[in-house]
């Protein structure tokens, strides 16, 4: 059987910091995008602001479902949906390093970026092929070090490898060769911490990286404008 050693860390502050950014981000998502506001001439304004908003609901779904999941407690469908919400967050910020590095000119590459994280498929032959979701988790990883370790431990339990089989589920009796099935399984506070520091710290940084987007919305409309690309038809 494997030792489910107590952590020294403070659950409940965690769960508040994940429950306060996640209602902060609730209240941050528009209901309407009017990009012509912005951009006379380019589409591509439109483009970026369409997938930044869309991900920040999806950024609120997800994370508010996985926090759900930590209360009851099903951590292996919480680890799941909070894995979901960090790529989430690593896709705005390569957004953010998109549209706020942009100084104009190579536009053709810009639309087609933008092409490949609004309308990507992996599937579909008449879509662009989707952005790589593990690039996006290393360039978030160089903002937050440390980062790619802990998402590769979350993709333990999304698959169903030992982590997210056995150990959540089981608690092993070697000697007699049996097991006890609960929910609660073997390593259940590594799992919890796992779970809820991960959402913590990853929904932290989604407020200042939309705020930012936003921000530098009319400056990145002005630079499409000048390119003169995605003229309305």
């Amino acid at each position: 059987m494997r030792e489910d050693r107590p952590l020294n860390w403070d659950h409940a502050a965690s769960r508040q910091t994940a429950a306060t950014a996640l209602t902060a981000i609730a209240a941050a998502r528009p209901h309407q995008l009017e990009a012509r506001r912005l951009a006379q001439r380019s589409k591509l304004p439109f483009k970026a602001g369409l997938y930044r908003d869309s991900l920040l609901w999806r950024i609120e779904e997800l994370g508010r479902s996985a926090l759900d999941a930590y209360d009851r407690p099903d951590h292996v469908s919480g680890i799941v949906l909070t894995r979901a919400t960090i790529e989430t967050i690593a896709a705005l910020n390569s957004l953010h390093l998109l549209v706020t590095r942009y100084s104009g000119g190579d536009v053709d590459r810009l639309d087609a970026t933008l092409m490949s994280m609004l309308m990507g498929s992996r599937v579909r032959e008449d879509r662009p092929e989707s952005i790589n979701v593990l690039n996006a988790i290393d360039k978030l990883t160089k903002a937050v070090p440390g980062f790619r370790p802990l998402y590769d431990e979350l993709s333990e339990y999304a698959h169903p490898n030992d982590a997210g089989t056995a150990s959540s589920y089981a608690v092993l009796d070697i000697v007699r060769l049996g097991a006890t099935f609960n929910g609660r399984g073997e390593q259940f506070e590594r799992r919890a911490w796992l779970l809820i520091e991960c959402l913590a710290t990853s929904l932290m940084l989604v407020q200042p990286l939309y705020r930012e987007l936003l921000a530098a919305a009319p400056t990145f409309a002005r630079l499409c404008d000048a390119d003169g690309t995605g003229k309305p038809d």
